[in-house]
């Protein structure tokens, strides 16, 4: 049952985490480096 709770917790966190990322990042196109222009 521990492993199954910790599965669905490492799920639901790493799904929130993307839905931050896709809601948060920014308009122009995707670089993490800005210096890659």
């Amino acid at each position: 049952m521990e492993i199954k709770h910790i599965l669905i917790i490492m799920f639901v966190v790493f799904c929130a985490f993307m839905v931050a990322n896709w809601l948060n990042r920014p308009k122009r196109p995707f670089h993490k480096t800005p210096d890659a222009s």
